[in-house]
Formats: structure tokens, C-alpha cells, sequence
């Protein structure tokens, strides 16, 4: 029992007693019954929540199982996650920050420049990169991987970009906001152009060792294994450590739209470098001025409430409940992952569910809401 107790006590480096950081214990707790409440409806298997501020854990724990298929596998709070889209801000937009960092690209570049098949003409409107980041570009919400699988057996990234660039577009750069998985692979594309390393190998070396997130892997393996919730059964298989999106999966794993597998603590060192100003400890990940940029709405596109990266204020932020400010900025993921982060207050939010397990259920966007809620009033 007491090595168990400080097992956990070196997993929670930065916790600390939420009385002192002015929390309502109490309050917070509720959580439990909400979550549990949840568990017993069949809406979720389980889930892992964490509350922080800042650089400080206030609240975190593990309810229900992380899998129920065959067996039985209990929650814990350093199970590994298929996070889903919050692959694109973490992994992809950040990985774009650090390349417009060291000058290799800027927001304002047209996409033709990275990938000429995006071809333009002097009466197109430019599709540029910040158009790709707010999903502003025009593209589609998604493509049909088995006309991608039929079309080439076994497609590249390469295959799914020319696809991609040849697609109608409905609507000019920059005239509706259109969430879209295809603009971010596209991202993920250009990341590999420029720095000549896959999405994966750039965003782990560039951000998450620095920041010590040594859980956070597209396609991982090895002893990860046994902590990673699966997702959804298929046809009998249990993929484990297989990502969930079938674009994602279709071309390897590693993609600018998912893939990305993560546990809450390392979403919260994320989090809790966004708030210090890019630094985690004494590092300097990204500089202020680059986390206000990627945080904040595009001045060009006010009107569409996202910033280069972040949902702020648009028809998908109501996971961030009713109390976060307008403001704040968040992103889920349709595996059932959230994360909702406030500059001012400096609190944050991330859910981790595994909703789509063993089969896929409605949507949790309420779930969402209501742990934020509660977890925005228990500041005293």
C-alpha cells in the first residue's frame, strides 16, 4: 500500500492541496458523482479527469475502465488516450508555430509554395496557411478513406495530399468557416516538407521532449501498450494503439488531423506551458508572443471565432461550458477528449474519455460543459 501511494505521489510532481490554491474541495468532488453517474448510463467506460492551474495539479483522478472488451482493464490516471482531434493543436498547429519561430514559414505563405498542386490562378483567391489553421480554406470536412484504400491499396500521405488538392472547393479562402480535417493534413504535409522529418519525429523533438511529455506518441509501442484505452471494435479486433480515424489509420498513423496518443498529465504540462508565457520549468518552448498568436482569434478572420490552432468562440466551443470566458480557447476529440484552457484565471480543464468503447455512443459535448462548470466555480 505505500509503495502504491508513492507511486502516485511521483506521478503528480506538480500537485498540490487545492485549499491552498483557493478551490472548494468540496465543490470539485461533485465531479465524482457526475462522472460516475455517466459510467453507470453506459455513456462512457471511463475517464480520467484533471484540473490544474497554472503549473499545479488541483484535481485529478481516474474513474470506471479504461477497457471492457474480453476483459477488464480499471482506469487509472496514467492511461494513454487516442486524443483525436486535440491532435491538431498539440501536435500539428504547434509544430507550425515552432517552424514560423525558427523563419521557415509564415502564416501569410500560399499553400502552392509548400505544394504545387495546390495550383492557383491570378483570379483565385490565395489559399494560405492561416487559412488551413482556422479551417477557413474551403475544403471539405473530411475524404472517404476506402476511395483513398481503392484508389491506391495501400495509400501514402503523399497519395492523400494530391487527392485532397484536387478537391472542388465550395467556397473562397477566408468566406466560411468549415471544420476540416483535410486542411490539417495538409499542415501535417508541410511540417514534413520544410523540416524534412514526418510530423511525429518534428513534434516530439522539437516540443514534447522539451517538455518532458514522455507519453505523448503517434504509432506507439512498446511498454505504452499496456497503459493505452482502446477504442472502438471492429469486425472483432480490438486495436490498441491503432489510431481511431480511418484517414489517420488508413496512411500509417501519423497525420495532421489525429493520431496523437496522450495521458492528461502530459496535456497538462501542454496547458501549463501555454500559461507561463511558452515556458515549461526553465525552458523556453515557444516565445509570449508566439502563444498569444496561437492562441487568440486571427485578426483577418474575427468573424469565425478560431484562432491559428484553437477553437475560441464558434458553434464547437460550447465544451467549454458557461463559465470559461470568452477568451479562453479549447479543442475536443471525437474519441471523447477535451481540454478548455483560460489565460486569465489560468485554469484548465481535460477530460480523457474512451466513448467509443467498445462501440461508438452519442456524443458527450454536455459531459464536457458540466465538468467545466463545476470546475470554474469551485474557485473560490
Amino acid at each position: 500500500m505505500l509503495l502504491k501511494f508513492f507511486m502516485i505521489f511521483l506521478l503528480l510532481p506538480f500537485n498540490t492541496n487545492a485549499k491552498e490554491m483557493e478551490f472548494d474541495i468540496g465543490h470539485l468532488n461533485k465531479i465524482d458523482t457526475i462522472i460516475n453517474e455517466e459510467i453507470s448510463k453506459g455513456n462512457i467506460p471511463g475517464a480520467v479527469i484533471l484540473v490544474g492551474k497554472g503549473n499545479k495539479t488541483v484535481f485529478l483522478k481516474a474513474y470506471g475502465n479504461r477497457r471492457t472488451y474480453k476483459k477488464i482493464e480499471k482506469m487509472t490516471i496514467d492511461t494513454v488516450f487516442d486524443i483525436a482531434s486535440i491532435t491538431k493543436p498539440i501536435a500539428t498547429a504547434s509544430s507550425i508555430w515552432k517552424l514560423v519561430e525558427m523563419g521557415k514559414i509564415r502564416l501569410w505563405d500560399r499553400v502552392s509554395f509548400y505544394i504545387p498542386a495546390f495550383k492557383e490562378t491570378e483570379m483565385d483567391t490565395p489559399l494560405r496557411i492561416y487559412h488551413l489553421l482556422t479551417h477557413t480554406a474551403g475544403l471539405p470536412s473530411y475524404y472517404d478513406e476506402n476511395l483513398l484504400i481503392k484508389k491506391f491499396k495501400k495509400p501514402q500521405l503523399k497519395n492523400l495530399i494530391n487527392e485532397i488538392a484536387i478537391l472542388k472547393r465550395k467556397k473562397l479562402p477566408g468566406e466560411s468557416f468549415v471544420y476540416s480535417c483535410l486542411g490539417y493534413i495538409v499542415l501535417g504535409h508541410i511540417v514534413e516538407k520544410i523540416s524534412g522529418q514526418n510530423l511525429s519525429k518534428f513534434a516530439e523533438e522539437s516540443i514534447f521532449s522539451k517538455l518532458e511529455m514522455w507519453s505523448t506518441k503517434f504509432v506507439p509501442k512498446g511498454s505504452i501498450i499496456k497503459r493505452i484505452s482502446p477504442t472502438e471494435v471492429i469486425n472483432g479486433n480490438l486495436p490498441i494503439g491503432i489510431v481511431h480515424d480511418p484517414l489517420a489509420q488508413s496512411i500509417g498513423g501519423i497525420s495532421g488531423n489525429a493520431g496523437l496518443f496522450s495521458t492528461a498529465e502530459d496535456l497538462a504540462k501542454f496547458a501549463g506551458m501555454l500559461l507561463n508565457n511558452g515556458y515549461y520549468k526553465d525552458k523556453k518552448i515557444f516565445s509570449q508572443h508566439t502563444v498569444k498568436a496561437f492562441t487568440t482569434i486571427y485578426p483577418q478572420l474575427k468573424k469565425f471565432g478560431r484562432s491559428p490552432g484553437w477553437d475560441v468562440n464558434t458553434d464547437y466551443s460550447s465544451s467549454r461550458g458557461d463559465l470559461f470566458p470568452i477568451g479562453s480557447f479549447g479543442h475536443t476529440g471525437f474519441t471523447g477528449t477535451s481540454i478548455w484552457i483560460d489565460p486569465k484565471s489560468k485554469v484548465f480543464v481535460i477530460l480523457l474519455s474512451n466513448k467509443v468503447h467498445p462501440k461508438r455512443k452519442k456524443s458527450i459535448i454536455r459531459l464536457y460543459s458540466i465538468i467545466s462548470n463545476i470546475a470554474l466555480s469551485s474557485i473560490n
